[in-house]
């Protein structure tokens, strides 16, 4: 009868083994797993993102003709006037759709500018600093998304030249896309 009891205990614990060498292989492949989905999806998200500032570049709302990677200023104020104001709702859905979760920027880098932080706005009201005229009294334009960064957000950035019509002037600058996540 010991010796029944004996393998019977032996038989236990080598199952029990087994099963906890089975237990512990699947969580190492789902954490191997999990780690591999994560880094494709911000794979995905990177090509996504990419593919969205050379899109942009192209918009015919933002372009400056046929020049190419050029956005002129006004285009840009008059596309976040006409978003706030006149879309309707399949308009706005459309570019929602389009720029997903995102917040797209265009930042001023040469001439350098005098005030880094500051948004640029449509020129009859900036008052910002009288002795800097437009556009070096500004740092950034707001294509669309939230004003204010995002604390975890995938960045992307594309150089693109910038075209102030009303100046006839051109600068160098870099268009900012960050996903929020």
């Amino acid at each position: 009868m010991k010796r029944a009891q004996i393998h019977f205990t032996e038989s236990i614990f080598v199952l029990l083994i087994l099963i906890i060498i089975i237990f512990i292989g699947i969580v190492i492949t789902f954490v191997f797993f999990n780690r591999y989905l994560t880094e494709k999806e911000e794979t995905i998200q990177q090509t996504d993102t990419i593919t969205l500032t050379d899109s942009i570049i192209r918009m015919p709302e933002f372009t400056c003709g046929k020049a190419d990677n050029c956005i002129d200023d006004q285009k840009v104020f008059a596309f976040g006037q006409l978003y706030e104001n006149t879309f309707s709702q399949e308009e706005k859905a459309y570019y929602e759709r389009f720029f997903k979760n995102r917040r797209i920027t265009l930042h001023i880098i040469y001439p350098e500018v005098t005030i880094q932080d500051a948004k640029c706005v449509p020129e009859p009201t900036i008052i910002k600093d009288p002795n800097t005229p437009y556009p070096l009294n500004c740092g950034w334009f707001l294509l669309y998304g939230q004003e204010e960064e995002p604390e975890n957000a995938l960045i992307a950035e594309n150089p693109v030249q910038l075209y102030f019509p009303l100046l006839n002037k051109k600068a160098l600058g870099i268009l900012r896309i960050e996903v929020i996540q």
